[in-house]
């Protein structure tokens, strides 16, 4: 009987975690570049169960089966499925297509300066004049931070060239991976390498003016939320049910 409560509990416990996951997927709806989170659950194994102090099989018991203990979370992953484009006529949006990132420069709590990825091209003039992003991280380019100067006007090709009054001041650094599963969200749309992400050589076409939206689907997360929902409550259910039976067990059937 308890280890039908133990496995309830658990897939209470596996459904809030995926609810919090798809929580922030429909939170970051608008945000730009974002890449929402999926999970892959799968199930305890399976043990063997065999029938004990049989004494007609006393040294082979019979097997009666294999039981399952209920199900967990296997995997957190992130989709990198390229999101649809949305025109400002912003000269400082970016938007990426094809799989890359931009590299921008983090500033650590104890001072040190790290590398970090982000596919959310809103960029902004920081009080040094120079290109950085919403959160302040410094855009990369192939000579370092990017500097704008005093000039107005800003021209950006499809090959990542940046000028400012027509002229060259940088390339900007857009890096592509051989494989984006050794990436690691941060938080603030920022992404860290992990031990064993290698770039490759392949080119991206930059586009002046649009801005990547979110791969998110708010219809499906809903739709899955509701799922998730229903799952939960059913879970519930078991629960409450068990413990009537385990009261009665205790209080009415132990007292005979």
């Amino acid at each position: 009987m308890n280890r039908g409560l133990y496995i309830a509990t658990q897939g209470m416990t596996t459904q809030m975690k995926k609810m919090d996951i798809i929580s922030n997927n429909i939170a970051n709806v608008n945000t730009a570049g974002f890449k929402r989170d999926d999970v892959v659950t799968r199930s305890f194994n399976e043990e063997l169960m065999l029938k004990q102090n049989d004494e007609d099989k006393k040294y082979m018991p019979p097997r009666i089966g294999t039981m399952n203990f209920g199900v967990t979370i296997d995997n957190i992953y992130t989709d990198f499925t390229q999101g649809s484009y949305e025109k400002t006529d912003n000269p400082l949006d970016l938007g990426i297509e094809g799989d890359g990132f931009f590299k921008v420069m983090k500033i650590s709590e104890d001072g040190k300066e790290e590398i970090r990825y982000t596919r959310d091209g809103s960029f902004t003039i920081s009080s040094n004049n120079t290109l950085v992003t919403k959160n302040g991280e410094k855009v990369l380019g192939k000579n370092g931070e990017i500097t704008i100067g005093t000039g107005k006007e800003i021209s950006i090709s499809e090959e990542g060239m940046f000028y400012v009054d027509e002229e060259l001041v940088d390339e900007i650094d857009i890096v592509i991976f051989k494989d984006n599963e050794f990436l690691k969200k941060e938080g603030n749309n920022l992404y860290i390498g992990l031990d064993g992400l290698e770039e490759k050589e392949e080119k991206v076409k930059l586009l002046q003016g649009f801005r990547e939206t979110g791969n998110v689907n708010p219809v499906k997360e809903m739709v899955e939320m509701i799922t998730l929902s229903r799952a939960y409550e059913t879970n519930q259910k078991i629960i409450t049910t068990y413990d009537t039976l385990m009261s009665k067990s205790a209080n009415e059937i132990g007292k005979k």
